[in-house]
């Protein structure tokens, strides 16, 4: 990543070109004081700062965020958040389809227009909320188009949190389908204790030529992918669910719990429980 920050272009191409599906859309107003429990986000999420200013934390980093700022915090990130004054913003939760892999980091850009920025979250949300069952395939196709209107305007003037958050980072476009279809694989099972030869069993490469491949594309064996995978998938569980270590564990395909809890403290920096503890609420 360049010194200024600057996200790279296959990852905003990546974005831009995968399908969205836009879950849900709020406008919010929080008083003084207001302060957003520590939490890991299972979605994207575009936020727009209508008017007064919040302190935004993302993986131990802050930045101040004013009237105008536009954010984009990726899904799996763990963040919190804190207005001094108060603050009203309009936000937009959404999933990229076949875009398994997002940066640990908050992107943000100053709008040149929020007046625009707003309409649009007015429209998008006006589009869910229409009650008619015949248009649902186009007003979900209205949304995306208005969303990614809004990402295409966001990704050339935005900037990241993060310095080094792209490494041993690919995208679809650039990979062989073989290993597009693993990447598709380990996201979706996961779960399975034994998702990594369970996919070998249906590999259609020699498995030796798709080993050295993998590790072109991504530095890494596909084991390290899957428990990466895994472990950020736990942390979510651990933040916003009531499981217990060990279900949480067996969530993510981890059949020892002792076993889970060092790969856990190894990835994350710290015991599981570390990141139940503490957690406060609004």
């Amino acid at each position: 990543m360049s010194q200024d920050r600057k996200p790279p272009d296959e990852f905003v191409a990546a974005m831009l070109r995968a399908p969205l599906d836009v879950l849900e859309i709020k406008r919010k107003q929080y008083v003084a004081g207001t302060v957003i429990r520590d939490q890991v986000l299972m979605t994207n999420r575009l936020i727009l700062v209508v008017d007064g200013a919040l302190d935004y934390r993302v993986e131990q980093k802050s930045k101040r965020m004013t009237t105008g700022k536009e954010l984009l915090v990726p899904n799996w990130v763990r963040r919190t958040w804190s207005t001094a004054k108060g603050c009203e913003i309009y936000f937009v939760d959404f999933a990229v389809k076949h875009l398994d892999t997002c940066p640990l980091t908050l992107f943000w850009r100053d709008t040149k227009e929020v007046s625009m920025e707003y309409s649009t979250m007015d429209r998008m949300r006006d589009a869910l909320r229409r009650d008619t069952a015949s248009s649902a395939v186009r007003r979900l196709l209205e949304v995306e188009g208005e969303l990614k209107g809004m990402l295409g305007r966001f990704w050339p003037d935005a900037r990241s949190l993060h310095s080094s958050v792209f490494e041993n980072t690919q995208f679809a476009e650039a990979l062989h389908p073989e290993i597009r279809r693993a990447v598709q694989w380990l996201s979706e099972q996961y779960a399975r204790p034994k998702a990594v030869s369970e996919f070998y069993e249906t590999l259609v490469l020699s498995p030796d030529y798709f080993r050295r491949q993998f590790a072109v594309a991504y530095s890494e064996s596909m084991q390290t992918r899957l428990n990466r995978i895994r472990l950020r998938h736990a942390r979510f569980l651990i933040h916003e669910t009531g499981l217990s270590l060990k279900e949480v564990a067996g969530e993510c395909g981890f059949n020892d719990p002792l076993f889970f809890s060092r790969q856990y403290r190894k990835f994350w920096g710290v015991a599981p429980s570390k990141h139940r503890i503490g957690v406060t609420g609004q």
